[in-house]
């Protein structure tokens, strides 16, 4: 009995784990139907592509400033004193 119990135990938490990423999705659907019904569907689309826009061009920004403090050579690489790099260490900002 205390196996299959485990087993069932071990199946409820996978099933929890699993679900819980997939709905995520579905509860922002939801939100945005209601959106859509309470402002009109053409405000809530371009709230939508607004918000999508501004997380792509976050993205975006924190990507390029990776890359543009990336140190270039590997005497510098934990100092934060390298330049062009707004670290905190070595620099005004």
């Amino acid at each position: 009995m205390k196996k299959i119990l485990g087993l069932v135990g071990i199946a409820a938490a996978c099933g929890v784990c699993c679900t819980f990423p997939l709905a995520l999705p579905l509860l922002g659907g939801l939100a945005a139907s209601g959106l859509g019904f309470t402002l009109g569907w053409e405000i809530g689309a371009l709230l939508a592509v607004a918000a999508v826009a501004t997380f792509v061009m976050l993205a975006r920004r924190r990507k390029l400033k990776s890359v543009a403090c990336a140190p270039l050579d590997s005497g510098a690489a934990g100092c934060g004193c390298a330049p062009g790099c707004a670290t905190g260490k070595g620099s005004a900002s």
